[in-house]
């Protein structure tokens, strides 16, 4: 839940105070990361940490298995999203993605908010992203891509005929290239991360008992 008065910066992890880098820009790096087949479960959750905290000689002090569970518990304090959560509710239908949509995100801040995301890489927090993200209005470029893309057809009649196919075409132009692929994908790319983090965090406990 987005907050005027509790930063995302500031996190204590075992009793250590960390610094988070919580930058709109390197969360969506590491969300790609996630999604990139050339990484292994392990990579990932190993470079995540060093691109999430700040403090690099303590992230370097840590086995592998601590440093997979401070990306788990660090990344969701700084975002409010669970790596670890393989509920169907984890994967819905996507109406936007960062990369297919970055040219309509980036015109989309700086029509409405006169923001030039550009000059905020590094600066901007993900939670105000986030936050300013969810209220584009949908008479920017990506309102109106994310409109198309979810409104549904109405059935056709014998009034309406032009007004569906006007509808469809427009679906057609603003339908997600990956779009068929995103959740198999996703599902796929998600489970093969959060399996490694979940074997070294099992392992993590039975050691401690």
């Amino acid at each position: 839940m987005f907050s005027l008065t509790d930063s995302r910066r500031k996190f204590k992890w075992n009793g250590y105070p960390l610094e988070l880098i919580d930058s709109f820009d390197n969360v969506l790096l590491f969300l790609e990361l996630l999604d990139d087949d050339d990484y292994t479960g392990e990579q990932k959750m190993l470079i995540g940490c060093e691109m999430i905290v700040e403090d690099e000689e303590f992230v370097n002090s840590l086995p592998h298995a601590e440093q997979a569970q401070l990306t788990v518990e660090a990344f969701q304090f700084m975002t409010g999203i669970d790596l670890m959560d393989e509920t169907e509710e984890a994967y819905v239908e996507p109406s936007m993605d960062f990369l297919e949509d970055a040219e309509r995100i980036y015109s989309s801040f700086l029509e409405q908010y006169r923001i030039d995301l550009i000059d905020q890489q590094g600066v901007m927090s993900w939670a105000k992203f986030s936050a300013l993200l969810k209220n584009v209005g949908s008479e920017t470029a990506l309102g109106q891509a994310i409109h198309h893309r979810t409104c549904e057809i109405p059935k056709k009649d014998k009034h309406n005929g032009e007004e569906v196919s006007r509808i469809r075409k427009l679906k057609r132009e603003y339908e997600l290239k990956g779009e068929k692929h995103v959740r198999r994908r996703a599902e796929e790319a998600h489970k093969r991360a959060m399996a490694y983090a979940q074997a070294i965090i099992n392992k993590q406990k039975i050691e401690v008992k």
